[in-house]
């Protein structure tokens, strides 16, 4: 009994009845909230439909010792400028640090699809560069919603993008899946877009007369 109430309320609920309850609370949001979580979730896409088949990808060309030593690496550096990244929220402005963060993120995945024919290590050091990037900007994206939200508003916003995140994993990973056979330029390339469509969304939402 004590571990179901423990369970959040949304969790035991039909998933028609959530995804409705999503939605109302999406739009009772202001518009710098809907824009972030709009934006986490491409810049998930851009993420999971690229991590799995990139470890594949490595495990083909240098060995799958080798590429699981590399992702333990970059995880682990990935681990680190997260906790950097929360340090510096308090000392970078929020605007040009997420814009900035999320560019050179959508760059970094275009040098992949550039490199990828080219040079097994310069994509490697994208690749590496992206998951610092990624790790790096993802607290201000956090303080993005502090800063927007209240304690009932800041709620129904994690709310929502907990529910979006479960949701980008299964799409970005179908994704991946369709796109592997072809190679991973196009992995690359759809990753790019998504990216780009997360650094647009920054762009013209923290850019609007109200912010």
């Amino acid at each position: 009994m004590g571990n179901l109430k423990a369970r959040s309320f949304l969790e035991i609920l039909p998933a028609p009845f959530v995804q409705s309850t999503m939605i109302k609370l999406f739009f009772g949001l202001n518009t710098i909230l809907q824009a972030r979580l709009i934006a986490n979730f491409f810049k998930r896409l851009s993420t999971e439909g690229l991590i799995v088949f990139m470890t594949i990808y490595l495990a083909i060309e240098i060995g799958a010792f080798t590429a699981g030593l590399v992702a333990i690496i970059i995880l682990s550096v990935g681990v680190y400028f997260n906790t950097l990244g929360g340090l510096f929220t308090s000392r970078l402005p929020l605007k040009a640090a997420l814009i900035t963060g999320e560019l050179i993120h959508s760059l970094t995945i275009l040098g992949m699809f550039l490199l990828i024919d080219i040079s097994l290590v310069g994509v490697l050091i994208c690749y590496g560069l992206k998951a610092i990037i990624f790790s790096f900007t993802t607290p201000f994206g956090e303080k993005l919603i502090f800063d927007n939200s209240d304690s009932e508003c800041r709620k129904a916003t994690y709310q929502i993008n907990y529910w979006l995140v479960n949701l980008s994993v299964p799409i970005g990973m179908a994704i991946g899946a369709m796109l592997f056979k072809q190679g991973m330029h196009l992995i690359l390339l759809v990753s790019f877009v998504f990216s780009l469509i997360t650094t647009a969304i920054y762009w013209v939402s923290l850019n609007s007369p109200s912010c």
